[in-house]
């Protein structure tokens, strides 16, 4: 059992000394700049083909030949949903917005805008 400290000397901090309350240390405004400059590294690092998992570029190269969503995931053993993610991922990585564009971008090269 705690003895009572008396009037206006309630313990207000953590037990190393740190306040309680919102408060943050000087050191992580710096660790926070740290962290979104690697964050940043690792988004430039994540685009192109070079990005997509194994799974999804077996779903963009098969959809890049023409095969429907429908075809694919019975294809891989997968849902329609699954496919419909993975190309989603896949078109943020590579940075492209639709279908047509997926040939071109795993070929490496521009693709032409209609």
């Amino acid at each position: 059992m705690r003895a009572h400290r008396g009037p206006g000397t309630q313990r207000t901090g953590h037990a190393d000394g740190r306040p309680r309350g919102r408060t943050r240390p000087a050191w992580r405004g710096l660790w926070v700049d740290d962290e979104a400059e690697r964050a940043a590294e690792r988004l430039d690092a994540a685009r192109g083909r070079d990005a997509l998992t194994p799974s999804e570029l077996r779903v963009t190269e098969l959809a890049a030949i023409g095969q429907t969503n429908r075809q694919i995931a019975p294809a891989l053993f997968v849902t329609q949903r699954t496919v419909e993610n993975y190309l989603t991922s896949a078109y943020g990585k590579l940075e492209i917005g639709s279908r047509p564009e997926l040939a071109a971008a795993l070929a490496g090269r521009p693709a032409d805008r209609v």
